[in-house]
């Protein structure tokens, strides 16, 4: 059968998570389905919206698209699209980001495929991207500023070097790596995906810029916000946060002097205080 046939196997999976963004949902849709590399799936995990998402899914009819609705909003698109994926790579796509760079998947593939067998595999790839404020209109260049193989471990003590690429939708994970993470949506920022991730395996940059991560004052993936459901988990998922946060500490202790790694840690604990207070002062 042939591979790019949409009843084969896929390659690659793409998640889209999504709650009430029917506007830019199709954006998004259409700009993975318009990729050079066409062995792929989408899995659409509709977290209960009230917008017409469902009526609009009904007008997308290629094979390769996988709708999936709950009638309540409760979260964990990410975990619930992984948990259904056939593809042996992975991308998390939010509902109202796109890809602008068509040959992104493509070339994706071809440079995880050539390091699959690698001593230490290639744990993701990750590109730049660009940031688009839709209010003021205004976009800057997220620059990953690298290009090539890093080594995981050194992408995990140095992020003002090796920084995470914006957001998660221009990575490219190998699926077999993000099943070795203990991954919750609830307590499973990007972050984490991206550091747990590097300590299996090293990161690839690919600096080339491949898409679109638009803020527009309604980003809140899953509206999750103000969900009683969802409250209920908020304690246990700092909880499960903080050890994640140990977990990562203490493997860094096994490579590099327990000073180096305090240093570390203490910024990473003060980056995550500064982005809460202004998350509460808003």
């Amino acid at each position: 059968m042939d591979e790019n046939n949409s009843l084969s196997t896929p390659i690659q999976t793409i998640i889209i998570p999504t709650w009430n963004q029917k506007r830019m949902l199709l954006e998004a849709i259409d700009s993975c389905l318009k990729q050079s590399q066409k062995s792929i799936e989408v899995i659409v995990f509709d977290d209960g919206s009230t917008d017409g998402t469902d009526e609009l899914m009904k007008t997308v009819t290629d094979e390769r698209v996988h709708y999936f609705r709950s009638e309540k909003n409760v979260g964990g698109g990410r975990r619930f699209g992984l948990d259904r994926a056939r593809g042996k790579y992975i991308t998390f796509l939010d509902h109202d980001d796109y890809y602008t760079d068509y040959d992104f998947f493509a070339k994706a593939v071809k440079i995880l495929d050539e390091h699959e067998n690698d001593e230490v595999p290639i744990a993701f790839l990750g590109a730049s991207s660009v940031l688009l404020n839709e209010i003021s209109r205004k976009s800057i260049v997220c620059d990953v500023g690298n290009s090539g193989r890093v080594r995981g471990l050194d992408f995990l003590i140095d992020p003002h070097k090796y920084p995470k690429p914006n957001s998660v939708f221009p990575t490219v994970f190998r699926a077999d790596i993000l099943r070795k993470i203990d991954f919750d949506t609830y307590s499973m920022g990007d972050i984490f995906l991206y550091m747990l991730s590097a300590l299996h395996g090293d990161v690839w940059y690919l600096p080339d810029v491949i898409g679109v991560w638009r803020r527009h004052g309604a980003n809140e993936l899953s509206g999750v916000k103000n969900n009683p459901e969802y409250d209920k988990r908020i304690p246990a998922a700092k909880i499960k946060g903080t050890r994640t946060w140990l977990f990562i500490r203490d493997n860094l202790y096994k490579h590099y002097s327990k000073l180096k790694v305090d240093l570390w840690f203490a910024e990473r604990m003060a980056m995550i205080f500064w982005a809460q207070a202004l998350h509460h002062k808003g």
